[in-house]
């Protein structure tokens, strides 16, 4: 396990550490690390969550509300999340009692770089990729430190994070506020470039320009793996800007990648170099899986593992909180919990599920961030994801709940009026299909997206 002294961001023990935002995916992994190093450990959130309930239960001081001003003010350090403003209460206090203030971003990067760094970048599927990695990498004998975005089964049960013994530490690469921009990995996968979080990144341009600076922020002699197929990638890796200093591994069903996905009535298998072929077969569905395992694959012989053995460490993998998730069974219906919320992960996650359900699936989503949503208006139309072949994608429902999303997709299925027998939403309110492009009668013109689109809250 690294030293706490080790990192520069971090106080000596025995110290106190408050931080900002605490109830999020990316926090809370933090604080449970620095929490097992000894640290005493303080934070907030602004709204309550089982989240909360666990880091409580873990000896953790949690409230609500941001209004912990006195422990900000005496912590040796406070992080705070990308998404607190600077006029936060905490931050004002911390700031105003000469603490030093981080971003979580900071501290991430701190700790991976005392470790030997394995970060997954993209804009889908990091943390089902990094999940496999620790997964693999334990399977494999390895202990690695890691922090990830989702919830992953392990020897001490299901968490985010945890500190290990190992020399490798993985971690999720986010873009957004550039905050992968704070890693320097030995190694690093980019599982695919698809334009997002358009208010960092205005353009286009502007997201592509960030990958750039992340693999050029690499280790020098390290390895980047990144896709063969996706558009994005091939577009980046064409700038003339793209010259990594590292050693560049391909992934995908291009006849040229440098680990190379091939289907047969066998299964899959995955052609590295020296045309070293081994048998990938997966527990978790969707051919994005495959890709994503077959980044892993390529990633794990990076760090010098056998390519056969890692293959088989990938094939017992369980799968990640919320991605792809299997909920339970009620009068034969099958419900999965999902992350998706961009209109590329909505679709591949419809493919998965025709793999497993044929077509028998329905589909709500409940989109939160208004602004992405309207940079992917066009995509987010659910009759685009008609076109892509779906045909199971009978409804996207835009909601600000779960109970609002199933009130809809009950009533949308019945074919009946609300209120009517069996039917638990409010009176004299038709469900309605978003696909057809007809309004819900209950409902007043919209001023944004026109019928038919996916809503924001």
């Amino acid at each position: 396990m690294t030293e706490p002294g080790s990192t520069a961001v971090l106080p000596p023990l025995p110290a106190r550490v408050h931080f900002v935002g605490i109830g999020g995916i990316g926090m809370s992994g933090l604080a449970r690390i620095l929490r097992q190093w000894g640290y005493e450990i303080s934070g907030s959130d602004s709204a309550h969550s089982p989240l909360l309930d666990e880091l409580a239960a873990e000896g953790m001081t949690v409230g609500v509300g941001h209004t912990m001003t006195s422990e900000a003010a005496a912590a040796d350090l406070v992080v705070a999340t990308s998404a607190v403003r600077a006029d936060n209460p905490e931050l004002r206090a911390a700031n105003g009692a000469g603490r030093t203030v981080i971003k979580r971003a900071a501290l991430l990067g701190a700790l991976a770089d005392a470790r030997r760094g394995v970060a997954v970048a993209g804009s889908h599927g990091k943390s089902s990729t990094s999940g496999m990695l620790v997964w693999a990498l334990r399977a494999l004998g390895a202990d690695p430190s890691f922090a990830i975005g989702a919830v992953l089964d392990g020897p001490q049960g299901a968490t985010n994070a945890a500190p290990g013994s190992g020399a490798e530490m993985v971690v999720e690469a986010d873009e957004y506020d550039r905050s992968f921009l704070q890693l320097h990995p030995d190694v690093a996968i980019i599982t695919n470039i698809d334009y997002d979080h358009p208010d960092i990144f205005p353009t286009v341009a502007d997201y592509d320009q960030a990958f750039i600076d992340f693999v050029s922020g690499m280790r020098p002699g390290g390895t980047l793996v990144i896709s063969a197929d996706d558009p994005g990638c091939s577009r980046v890796m064409s700038r003339a800007d793209w010259q990594p200093a590292v050693e560049v591994m391909t992934v995908g069903t291009a006849p040229d990648a440098t680990w190379r996905i091939e289907r047969s009535d066998e299964g899959v298998r995955v052609v590295g170099k020296d045309d070293v072929a081994v048998s990938l077969a997966l527990k978790v569905p969707g051919e994005h899986m495959v890709h994503n395992a077959t980044a892993a694959l390529a990633a794990l012989t990076a760090l010098g593992y056998d390519a056969s053995a890692a293959a088989a460490a990938l094939a017992d993998f369980p799968g990640v909180g919320r991605r792809f998730e299997l909920k339970g069974e009620v009068n034969g219906v099958v419900v999965i919990d999902d992350y998706a919320h961009h209109p590329r992960e909505i679709t591949v996650n419809l493919h998965a599920a025709r793999e497993v359900f044929g077509d028998r699936a329905a589909q709500g989503a409940a989109p939160g961030v208004r602004d992405r949503l309207r940079a992917r208006r066009q995509d987010n139309d659910p009759r685009h994801l008609r076109r892509t072949g779906d045909r199971y994608a009978r409804r996207v429902v835009g909601g600000s709940s779960g109970a609002h999303i199933e009130r809809r997709l009950v009533c949308a299925e019945s074919g009946t009026r609300r209120g009517a027998v069996g039917c638990p939403g409010p009176a004299r309110r038709r469900c309605f299909d978003p696909g057809s492009g007809q309004r819900d009668p209950g409902r007043s013109a919209p001023a944004g997206p026109a019928p038919g689109k996916i809503r924001g809250e």
